[in-house]
């Protein structure tokens, strides 16, 4: 016969019921067009980008697709928040070069959406780049035309851009410049050096 001494059954018994429970979706969103379109970098797939001093360079981007995510509460929360995610790529075929992996997530309980890029390589001095850039919807839940803008940077312009700042790190990247048409038109270092979409 086993016995089961009171203090640890009652241990037993407040593991057992309070750490299980079934997961409980709160809030469930999708992708719209824009933000697809965002992510879905333009075809063909090879493209070509010049740098400041005129040299070209290649580029070939894939489309990963969309698939479904979801985000608990925390680690013993039941509740859980269902998104869409849709990813891209894109590399240089020149060694070093920067490699760039975007990330669109749908908003996530009622928040909004989220654009990640996250940038990985050598900039044009050689210097090291490890940097996530990260593009909150500043205007509502989801992306919309409204958002993109006409700007001018080193004496070109650029037409119905967002514009994907570094704000969190001392990267050599400055800001990274998309349109829905043509994807990454621009990787703006520090330095002044710059890979542009040649359009």
């Amino acid at each position: 016969m086993v016995r089961i001494i009171p203090f640890f059954s009652g241990c037993f018994f407040f593991l057992v019921s309070g750490c299980w429970c079934n997961d409980q979706i709160r809030s469930t969103s999708s992708l719209n067009e824009t933000e697809l379109n965002l992510v879905e970098l333009p075809t063909p797939s090879t493209l070509n980008y010049f740098d400041n001093l005129g040299n070209s360079y290649t580029a070939i981007t894939s489309y990963d697709g969309i698939t479904s995510e979801t985000d608990r509460l925390g680690a013993e929360s039941c509740d859980i928040d269902a998104f869409e995610r849709a990813s891209s790529k894109m590399f240089f075929t020149t060694e070093n070069l920067p490699s760039v992996s975007l990330d669109m997530d749908s908003p996530i309980n009622n928040g909004s959406s989220e654009l990640t890029l996250d940038i990985r390589g050598k900039d044009l001095a050689g210097n090291n780049i490890g940097v996530r850039l990260l593009y909150f919807n500043q205007t509502g839940s989801s992306f919309t035309s409204s958002q993109f803008q006409t700007i001018s940077l080193n004496g070109m312009t650029f037409n119905d851009v967002i514009v994907v700042n570094d704000s969190f790190s001392n990267s050599p990247v400055d800001k990274v410049l998309m349109s829905l048409e043509n994807g990454i038109e621009l990787i703006l270092f520090d330095d002044g050096n710059f890979l542009k979409l040649d359009i």
